[in-house]
């Protein structure tokens, strides 16, 4: 892997770099635009920010695809890869995690490994689906491209499937009116980690995330949600303590907030 750095200095020792874009909301309509300048965390840098090519990052998936193997020499032994790539913690209603990757054991009939990824002007996605040889990358560089659309697509073009299929379905969940509050209120991770508002409309839930838009929810289990986000069918799924109180809200399974009470909740202090 020769073009794979993480800072922005080490990246401008390059020719031939990608521009980078981002959009915005002018008069109603959106509005892409160059925004050069990279977003660098240092504290951050071991969670991602990894700037990488199409033709790196194929070079690394081969680990996976292979066992271990990049041509004939043996970089990981086939016990850690098999580990890296087994289901350990669930996410979703249809996903686990591995070690650092996501596992889906039916992603339109295949067994797919991958990791999305995203900062400012930014939006990627890593697959390996192992039982076919297909290894493959999406790198797109304006944040909040529909990376994950995109493969979920791809795969029902190369499963010969409609594109438009969507990757699961699910039936609708009868929550009760009295039940809602449940939900309701601020949520925010200790650390500082951006916040999940919750809130009633029009009797139904909606979601709110790094004040954002509110995005309206559908039931499709005890404590189990779906809204559209970026495009993409999103779980939000809902926790409680031991006493049975709805305790903390996880997003698409990448991260857990918890739920804040008393004044910093009431003034809104994200």
């Amino acid at each position: 892997m020769t073009r794979s750095v993480f800072t922005p200095k080490e990246v401008a020792e390059f020719t031939n770099v990608s521009i980078n874009y981002a959009n915005r909301m002018t008069n109603g309509t959106s509005e892409v635009y160059a925004a050069p300048i990279w977003w660098d965390a240092p504290a951050m840098r071991a969670a991602g920010f990894l700037k990488s090519t199409i033709r790196d990052m194929l070079r690394y998936t081969e680990i996976f695809r292979t066992g271990g193997m990049v041509g004939e020499q043996r970089i990981l032994s086939a016990a850690s890869v098999d580990q890296m790539v087994k289901p350990h913690v669930r996410v979703t209603a249809n996903s686990f995690y591995g070690y650092g990757l996501e596992i889906h054991p039916d992603y339109h009939g295949l067994s797919l490994v991958e990791h999305s990824g995203g900062l400012k002007s930014i939006s990627a996605e890593m697959f390996i689906a192992k039982e076919t040889g297909l290894t493959g990358m999406i790198l797109n560089n304006t944040g909040n491209a529909p990376s994950s659309e995109m493969l979920s697509r791809l795969v029902c073009s190369i499963q010969s499937l409609p594109i438009e299929t969507p990757l699961y379905t699910y039936d609708d969940y009868d929550v009760t009116a009295d039940r809602l509050p449940d939900y309701a209120g601020k949520y925010m991770a200790f650390a500082g980690m951006g916040g999940v508002s919750v809130a009633q409309e029009n009797g139904n839930l909606v979601v709110s995330i790094m004040d954002g838009e509110p995005l309206p929810m559908r039931a499709i289990a005890r404590d189990h949600f779906l809204t559209i986000l970026e495009g993409s069918e999103t779980e939000v799924r809902f926790f409680r303590d031991s006493e049975g109180h709805v305790n903390a809200v996880s997003v698409g399974g990448l991260f857990t907030v918890r739920k804040w009470k008393g004044a910093r909740a009431e003034q809104g202090q994200f």
